[in-house]
């Protein structure tokens, strides 16, 4: 295992609640078939190909509702979770789009063609929820796309506390249906609440993904420093700022040290006198590192 440690003068905190900061200047969202959809009507026991959508919109983002119409019985109930000191921000949605699939966002750069395949990177975003309406510009964009390696973006939106593996492989289901995915190439990304995600949905899905980057994961209410044996398999980067006092650093240290001790291919990244949030931690170094990594 490989220690990288980083310095920098940016400290950033901000609540559980989710990390936004800045977005002026990127490009507006391109959103297909905008709606509140309160109940999920077509089950997943009978889930046919339910999105199709525009492939030729490049450079910016498409947002796919589809899979907002299916219902998975595999959610899990705000309702019956214990949030403690979170009571107010846990129970993210009065109706019960927590059963519901994600509503996501689709980057596609201006490289692809259709002719070729493409890796896919999807991120997992932070926070309890996002709101309906909320665009990728508001959770941010700062994943390098990188000269002479594009590839696809997806970033999906919950409704729930924790990221569900089913609903995340039918996005990955989805994407390979309507664009061409190189399908030993999709890796999986995220920040805070969705690198605990990223962790999880990985253990669930051990074919599916090349590589994971967890960055700065959150700690509760799930301890991922289990899942090493499950993630030991997986290209691994860590990323976490030393004084995150969101997410617990040592944590995501031992969890390197867990993974090592397994065999596993992991990279361990210290952003020193960094806090939570980090978007700095998407770099050149881990997103090349992630297109390097292909399916075993």
């Amino acid at each position: 295992m490989r220690y990288h440690v980083a310095l920098t003068l940016l400290i950033v905190f901000a609540p559980l609640s989710g990390c936004v900061t800045d977005s002026d200047g990127l490009i507006p969202t391109i959103e297909t078939d905008i709606e509140h959809v309160e109940t999920c009507e077509i089950s997943r026991d009978n889930l046919a190909p339910v999105s199709e959508w525009n492939t030729d919109l490049h450079n910016q983002w498409i947002t796919v509702n589809d899979l907002m119409h299916v219902s998975y019985n595999d959610s899990i109930d705000p309702e019956t979770m214990d949030f403690g000191e979170y009571e107010n921000t846990g129970r993210t949605s009065g109706d019960e789009q927590w059963k519901c699939g994600y509503r996501y966002h689709v980057w596609i750069p201006s490289e692809y063609t259709g002719e070729e395949t493409m890796p896919l990177v999807i991120h997992l975003h932070g926070g309890l929820s996002y709101v309906p309406g909320t665009t990728p510009e508001e959770m941010d964009r700062e994943i390098p796309q990188l000269d002479g390696q594009p590839f696809v973006i997806i970033m999906p939106e919950k409704k729930e506390w924790d990221w569900l593996p089913s609903k995340v492989e039918d996005i990955v289901k989805d994407a390979e249906q309507n664009l061409l995915i190189d399908e030993d190439r999709v890796h999986l990304t995220g920040l805070s609440m969705g690198g605990r995600g990223t962790m999880i949905v990985a253990a669930e899905l051990p074919d599916t993904f090349a590589s994971i980057a967890p960055i700065c994961p959150h700690h509760w209410p799930t301890d991922y420093r289990e899942l090493a044996p499950d993630l030991a398999h997986l290209p691994t980067w860590i990323s976490h700022g030393d004084i995150d006092d969101i997410s617990h650093y040592d944590w995501a240290v031992n969890m390197s040290e867990r993974m090592e001790a397994l065999g596993a291919n992991v990279e361990m990244t210290t952003m020193e006198g960094h806090g939570h949030c980090n978007w700095d931690l998407y770099t050149e170094e881990n997103v090349g590192w992630m297109m390097n990594q292909q399916r075993a």
